[in-house]
């Protein structure tokens, strides 16, 4: 017998099973207790009992079983293990568009491009996914030559001088990913990132449209309707696990997935368009101000947009997306400042000046493009799902209630925000809340810095909101191409032909943003938000009669809701 552990094994290394792996349980009691010349507590840590008896055998036996009883077993950590620190929490954004839907395909161009690299280069784990359990596997170099690697188990090297199994700098980082992703704090930090961005500067234009008595009501029911359906995808998800797209073919087929990805595809250029239209305007009002520039210019408006494609092109061809997590936190931490800072200066405008006198608390004539602003303000839909497979264990367990509240907050604040900046400026506030701020003397430096901000956070962001769209599309464009540097430069200059539609679109519709966010809401957000939740969910959970009738209630809703707001911008 110890000839033949010596053989499995090679020197210096020891088996330790892993948590999701019972195969050779018996083997190993039988090989410890053998005279080995070491105690057993040297070569096989206690095992613990599982706390879960619903976790039988047979259930274990089921297709990514071995899975749920490791994320089962390893609920049980302590609790201060599992929170992880601000940092990981603020970086958190571009994981979470990584896995956008949970089922972005790969890009394989070129090994150096791939951004699901080994996580370290010494001692590397890797991730394999094989029958639905998940597999750890060091580097043969780590362990010796000819170890044999029988699935379930994992090698871990051993320490010459002590014994002990040597924690590398991979496990070390690998244990910090398992146990980041489970507080609270990190799952509300980062719904807010997902939710509050750009849209929220649109709403004050979208309260004058609505009346500022119309408009909170919309919101509101907006939000609640919205957080029903985002519960819905979830309940979705438990049944046909995977991506949007996933969710959709289970429930309707390929045309379920092709509707999916074009509604993603659609709403990710649009954002990005609107961001485009943002920070010309705003760089066209600065020149304004300082140097001046005639305003209100098509040929500087078409200046300021064709300026930032060389900026866009060569951020749209970064593969790693783990590299814009520190351009992230930036934009997040200046979108954070505007935010408050206009908010701050709203609410002093008012106490000083007053209420102007063409606040309207119904505008009949525009209410309908308001109503696609209020879809449209609810942008972070699709990452529901990644986020939701980000968490685990009872913080999973409640991720419904978390989201409702978080959102309801978000909500409320988008509400202050919006009265707030509408009855600052009355009929003169603007599509972007940024040119109304008053370049005066007195605070043309403060205004000055915070639209320069805020447009800097918009520029670092527009990668992460084309990442997913450039990913779906190359999938199909290119998929079958093989690996090559003429694969690679075709793809990037597909992305560069991207950035520059994403100009064009912007440039027809930059004195039109409010009409453009509107319509953005009202054909790709409704559908993502309303339609397709209620649709898949009563395919594919919905049983009762009540659950089919609420499905089919939202489902009209969300038609009557898409055709209504589509027409009527278009018209107007």
């Amino acid at each position: 017998m110890s000839d033949l552990r010596e053989a499995l094994m090679g020197e210096g290394t020891h088996w330790t099973e892993s948590k999701s792996g019972e195969v050779l349980r018996e083997f190993q009691r039988q090989a410890t207790e053998t005279d080995l010349g070491r105690p057993r507590s040297m070569s096989k840590p206690e095992v613990p009992e599982l706390e879960y008896p619903d976790l039988t055998p047979s259930t274990i036996a089921q297709p990514g079983g071995f899975r749920r009883q490791y994320l089962s077993t390893n609920d049980s950590l302590d609790p201060s293990q599992q929170h992880a620190s601000l940092m990981d929490m603020l970086l958190t954004g571009p994981s979470i568009v990584r896995r956008f839907g949970g089922g972005l395909p790969r890009d394989d161009s070129d090994s150096e491009e791939d951004e699901e690299d080994d996580v370290s280069e010494s001692g590397r784990v890797r991730l394999v996914e094989e029958g639905g359990m998940m597999a750890r596997r060091e580097d043969e170099r780590l362990v010796g030559t000819g170890a044999v690697h029988p699935p379930g188990y994992t090698i871990v090297p051993e320490d010459v001088k002590t014994g002990r199994r040597r924690r590398t700098a991979s496990h070390k980082r690998v244990s910090r990913l398992r146990k980041g992703g489970s507080s609270v704090l990190k799952l509300v930090v980062t719904i807010l990132k997902s939710f509050v961005g750009s849209a929220v500067i649109y709403l004050p234009a979208g309260f004058k449209s609505g009346g500022i008595l119309f408009s909170p009501i919309i919101l509101a029911l907006t939000c609640a309707i919205s957080i029903h359906c985002m519960i819905l995808l979830v309940r979705c998800k438990q049944t046909a696990p995977g991506s949007y797209g996933a969710i959709g073919r289970a429930a309707a087929g390929l045309g379920g997935r092709i509707v999916v990805d074009i509604s993603l595809v659609m709403s990710q250029v649009g954002f990005c368009c609107a961001y485009v239209v943002f920070i010309a305007k705003n760089a066209e009002k600065l020149l304004n101000e300082f140097f001046g520039t005639p305003a209100s210019n098509e040929l500087m408006l078409l200046y300021c947009v064709l300026a930032q494609l060389p900026l866009y092109v060569p951020l749209s061809w970064v593969r790693k997306i783990r590299q814009f997590a520190t351009t992230n936190l930036i934009a997040d931490a200046f979108i954070l400042l505007g935010l408050l800072s206009i908010l701050t200066f709203c609410v002093v405008h008012v106490s000083d000046s007053g209420l102007p006198h063409s606040i309207e608390l119904f505008n009949r004539h525009e209410f309908s493009v308001f109503m696609g602003t209020a879809v449209y303000s609810f942008e972070g839909i699709a990452l529901v799902l990644p986020i939701h497979e980000s968490t685990r264990g009872r913080v999973r367990e409640n991720f419904s209630r978390y989201l409702a509240t978080t959102l309801a907050g978000v909500c409320g604040f988008f509400i202050v925000f919006s009265c707030f900046g509408y009855a600052a400026f009355g009929e003169q506030t603007e599509s972007v809340i940024t040119l109304n701020l008053p370049h005066n003397s007195k605070n043309q430096w403060w205004v000055a810095c915070l639209q320069i901000g805020y447009s800097l956070a918009l520029v670092l962001t527009f990668p992460l909101m084309l990442f997913p769209a450039t990913r779906l599309m190359e999938a199909k464009l290119f998929g079958r191409w093989p690996k090559s540097p003429k694969r690679k430069w075709s793809k990037n200059g597909f992305r560069a032909l991207l950035c520059a539609i994403c100009c064009a679109i912007s440039y027809a519709f930059a004195n039109q943003l409010d009409k453009l966010v509107a319509l953005i809401g009202s054909i790709c957000c409704v559908p993502l938000a309303f339609i397709y939740p209620s649709w898949f969910h009563y395919k594919l959970v919905a049983v009762t009669p009540a659950e089919r009738a609420l499905d089919a209630v939202y489902f009209a809703i969300g038609i009557g809701l898409f055709i209504f707001t589509t027409y009527l911008t278009l018209s107007s």
